[in-house]
């Protein structure tokens, strides 16, 4: 079975960018479609760094959309999740129970190909395949699921953090903390704070703190 879509990158968009299709957009997670020797956008995405980070560390970990796909556990109520291998087994399941005439309705009627990879019945119960799973409707619920599922700390952050007690400046240290999104980062590196104040920085109490994270990789 061919894989699909091979995930080329995450690319930060810029003027220089050679496809003017997307041009005016941040990032996107793209790949090159052999069939059609064109580089496509699997989705828009809104402009979030924690996003980005997360298309980027999914683009590293897998080399296709199928890999990312099967590492989620739940895939319930998802539009790939219809679909099954276009083979006899299969076709035999969809099938069971009708007649040689509703058989011949289900093909005629839908949208189907022998060559398609994969197959399912439509809404009005008809054969439909398709060369690839639809993982661009299924994306923004396949990331988010994704990361529900699987906590992750393989990137660094640097925390610069700056102590002052009723505006006047205390003490500063740096801390690197283990964590992909920043929402997680920050609150690390919150309690590393809150545990320097109370330990070893020895500041008293009243003390308030700024926390300036630098994403390291």
């Amino acid at each position: 079975m061919n894989m699909a879509h091979t995930i080329l990158d995450v690319v930060l968009m810029d003027d220089g960018f050679e496809c003017e299709k997307f041009a005016r957009e941040l990032f996107k997670v793209v790949w090159h479609d052999e069939k059609s020797d064109k580089v496509l956008s699997l989705v828009n995405y809104d402009k979030e760094e924690d996003l980005l980070i997360g298309l980027a560390y999914i683009c590293q970990k897998f080399d296709c959309m199928d890999d990312f796909y099967n590492a989620i556990e739940d895939k319930d109520d998802l539009a790939c999740s219809e679909y099954y291998p276009n083979e006899e087994e299969y076709l035999e399941i969809l099938s069971s129970g009708k007649k040689p005439a509703e058989i011949i309705r289900m093909t005629i009627m839908g949208d189907y190909r022998w060559t398609d990879e994969f197959v399912r019945l439509d809404g009005y119960a008809n054969l439909e395949s398709v060369r690839e799973l639809p993982f661009d409707s299924d994306f923004s619920e396949l990331y988010a699921r994704y990361f529900d599922e699987n906590e992750i700390d393989e990137a660094t952050w640097t925390a610069a953090i700056r102590f002052v007690r009723d505006g006047e400046f205390l003490d500063f240290k740096e801390f690197e903390v283990q964590a992909l999104f920043y929402d997680d980062a920050y609150e690390e590196a919150k309690d590393q704070a809150l545990e320097y104040i109370e330990g070893e920085g020895e500041l008293g109490e009243n003390v308030d703190f700024t926390i300036e994270l630098t994403f390291q990789g």
